[in-house]
């Protein structure tokens, strides 16, 4: 998701998108939705910005018991669920990632939200069992699935080699060996 400065992220798709589900698919989607809604409060408020106090009405405002999702089967609720309790525990005991991805200037670049997801995986890779009590949350579970995320995440265009595009008759020529390429240009002529 790239957003754009005056550009609102448009309010049926997010309705449709929070009615289904999607927004809480993975750690990923879910990270999404905190950014729709906090670009959409930046970008189109008059209160002053404060990064906490989004940060503190969004952990509660999902932290609520859930009933909009009530006719889903029971797996997929199950799921949503489990998400929305991951990210509520990253707001509680990790609150300095979201601080500081909120506080950039490129905070919806995927470069930013890669990198808070980067971090989110390393922190969750730091916890221990004992240290999480709620087994909804799935501790082993959720280190693999951020370390999946994460491994999806784009190389930079650095590390990547650009490679020439060249015209396919001009590869195919150079594969042949020459003495085809005369014969054939022979036949052509004669």
């Amino acid at each position: 998701m790239n957003l754009h400065s005056r550009i609102r992220y448009p309010f049926f798709k997010y309705l449709i998108e929070e009615f289904s589900g999607t927004f809480y698919e993975d750690d990923l989607t879910s990270l999404n939705r905190l950014l729709i809604l906090y670009h959409n409060r930046y970008s189109f408020t008059i209160r002053r910005n404060n990064v906490s106090e989004f940060i503190t009405s969004h952990e509660q405002g999902i932290s609520q018991p859930d009933w909009m999702h009530w006719w889903f089967g029971r797996a997929k609720r199950d799921r949503i669920r489990q998400v929305k309790c991951r990210t509520v525990f990253t707001l509680r005991h990790n609150r300095e990632v979201f601080e500081s991805l909120l506080s950039r200037e490129d905070y919806g670049a995927e470069k930013s939200v890669f990198e808070a997801l980067t971090s989110i995986s390393n922190w969750v890779h730091t916890l221990s069992s004992e240290a999480v009590a709620d087994k909804l949350l799935d501790l082993e579970g959720w280190k693999r699935e951020l370390e999946i995320l994460v491994r999806q995440i784009p190389k930079t265009e650095a590390a990547t080699k650009r490679v020439a595009r060249t015209r396919a008759a001009e590869a195919f020529r150079n594969n042949l060996p020459t003495e085809m390429i005369q014969k054939g240009c022979s036949n052509l002529t004669a």
